[in-house]
């Protein structure tokens, strides 16, 4: 009996100090964009965004960051929090061609 109730015991320990998972979003949601507000790809982001809010229950905020071919916004999803809660859209330019060109603080392949 006595090796019961330890295991009880341990369990409820492990229990308690298991963390409460968090639903996924419960705040919202960043999509940054490369490219000038107006343009084809925030037209896009924007769509797709409106899109994404019913089914996340949560807002999706589309925040442009234009200049260097869209490395700028993309350089900053890179650095976010791997957590979800910022995402990026972008082109052929800013994840393909830059990347392979220039030298960026980020890795396409590794950060992304």
């Amino acid at each position: 009996m006595t090796g019961l109730r330890l295991a009880g015991a341990l369990i409820a320990l492990i229990v308690a100090a298991a963390p409460a998972a968090e639903n996924f979003p419960s705040r919202p949601v960043t999509m940054m964009v490369g490219f000038p507000p107006g343009g084809p790809t925030d037209t896009l982001a924007r769509i797709i965004a409106d899109a994404m809010q019913g089914p996340l229950g949560q807002p999706v905020v589309v925040e442009t960051l234009s200049g260097a071919s869209g490395t700028m916004a993309t350089g900053r999803v890179a650095h976010a929090k791997p957590d979800g809660y910022t995402i990026g859209i972008g082109q052929w330019s800013s994840h393909v061609a830059s990347p392979a060109i220039y030298p960026l603080d980020y890795d396409v392949l590794r950060d992304l």
